[in-house]
This record gives C-alpha cells, sequence and structure tokens, in this order.
C-alpha cells in the first residue's frame, strides 16, 4: 500500500501557511532583551565549560535564535534555550509572544495560551469558521521542518509537536532526516503519514534502527542520541509527544 496520496509530494504539504515570521521576530528580540549587554560568545563559552559542546558552535546557534532563524531541532532548541537566558523555557517564551502578539494569534480575545482541552495541528478552518491554533514553525526546510501550536496544555508536563521530513534525495544537503538529537526527558515517535527510520543509541553504543510506517510508534529516553530518516520519495509527517523535566 502506498504512503503518498495525490497532491502531497511537495514538501511541506501540511504546513502551508510557512514560518509565522511574527512569532519568530518576536522571540528573537525577546531572547536579546534576556540577555541583555552580556556577550553571546561569553555565554557560549559558559554553557562549552560545562557541557563540553563547542562554544563556537554554541554562539552561533544563538546568534540565529536572536536573529529568529530557528533552524536547530526542537530538542536542542529547549535545551539550549533555560541554559543561555537564566532558566527561560521554550513554553513561557511562546505564552509570552501569544500575549505580546494577541490581536495577530487572536483577534476576538477569547482563546487563552493555557487550556484544559487537548488541540490538534492543522491549518484549515473548524466548522465555526475560525483558525485553530496557530503554529511556530521552524528547522531546516531541506532536511525536516518542526512545528509548535501557540498553545499550553494547563499543568501537563508534555509537549506534542509535528515534524515533517523532506522526500528522501540523493542530492547533496537535501537528505530528508534530522541531525542526532539528545536532550533530557521521554520521547514517543508517531507516524502519521510516510515511512521513517528512527535509529536510537545505547548508552554511547551503536543501539538499534526501526523502520515504521503509517500508524506505528516508538517510545524511548530522548537522551540517548537519536535521530530520524525519511525512507519516502516523498514527505512523511510525525506526531512527537515529548516529556519535558523540570528544571531544578
Amino acid at each position: 500500500m502506498k504512503s503518498e496520496k495525490k497532491g502531497r509530494g511537495r514538501f511541506p504539504f501540511y504546513l502551508k501557511p510557512g514560518p509565522d515570521k511574527t512569532a519568530l521576530q518576536w522571540l528573537g528580540k525577546r531572547l536579546q532583551e534576556q540577555r541583555g549587554k552580556k556577550p553571546l560568545l561569553r555565554i557560549a563559552q559558559e554553557i562549552a565549560e560545562v557541557t563540553r559542546q563547542d562554544a563556537d558552535k554554541l554562539a552561533s546557534e544563538l546568534t540565529a535564535l536572536e536573529k529568529g532563524d530557528f533552524h536547530i531541532t526542537l530538542g536542542r532548541l529547549r535545551e539550549l534555550i533555560p541554559r543561555a537566558y537564566n532558566k527561560l523555557t521554550f513554553t513561557t517564551l511562546l505564552a509570552e509572544c501569544y500575549e505580546a502578539n494577541r490581536e495577530h494569534f487572536d483577534p476576538m480575545k477569547s482563546r487563552p495560551f493555557e487550556r484544559e482541552f487537548h488541540y490538534s495541528v492543522s491549518t484549515h478552518l473548524n466548522e465555526s469558521g475560525h483558525l485553530p491554533p496557530s503554529l511556530l514553525i521552524g528547522g531546516s526546510p531541506n532536511n525536516y521542518l518542526w512545528a509548535i501550536p501557540m498553545r499550553n496544555l494547563n499543568g501537563q508536563p508534555i509537549v506534542t509537536e509535528l515534524l515533517e521530513l523532506a522526500p528522501a534525495r540523493k542530492t547533496e544537503g537535501i537528505k530528508g532526516s534530522t541531525p542526532d538529537n539528545v536532550h533530557d526527558g521521554t520521547v514517543i515517535v508517531f507516524v502519521i503519514h510516510g515511512a521513517i527510520l528512527v535509529s536510537v543509541s545505547s548508552g554511547g553504543e551503536a543501539g538499534s534502527s526501526r523502520r515504521l510506517r503509517a500508524g506505528d510508534y516508538i517510545h524511548f529516553l530522548s537522551r540517548h542520541a537519536h535521530r530520524v530518516e525519511n525512507l519516502e520519495t516523498g514527505t512523511s509527517a510525525l506526531l512527537l509527544i515529548v516529556s519535558v523535566p523540570k528544571l531544578n
């Protein structure tokens, strides 16, 4: 059975509106304000001393974020922001962004950022003629895009994300895969559409890989290096449910 349907070969088929520039620009400026006058390189060096990461790469990532260029993985983003910006979390940033741009995200001013019922990821009008929760979209378009609804499940220690992988191609630089990702918490990957290969290391060892198709899912500790690769010539879409540990 083919996983591709007519009209879904163009990447990304699901996230038609594209990145929300209002959100990305606001988030970049907010991170600059949170940092203050402290040099980015110094912040990067402090993180590198603790995590043994490359300071220059860290500085480059932070510089991009403050320009509204969110092209790193979500796991990396959720790990980097609290370390670099005094324990400020990505969820808190989204909440602030939502309130600061209420006319953009909620013209009727009737939908608070936090709510008890579950949200869906969609770009179509609902039965009442309104758009569902707006999306913040980032990633590397030639390889993958991630999206987060601009909502928060009240009191829940999990986040729900959509990940789309670009078509698998032989062209250099377009691989339809994520880089290795390591962060705290646990992850459930559910395949909405297409077919993927999930590779998870085990304590620094080679670990294992699993092929998953639409309807399949896998659960693992995200502290182990993991990556996802598209096996289709069209896009593959995944639902990610990630537990995010609270900061000390």
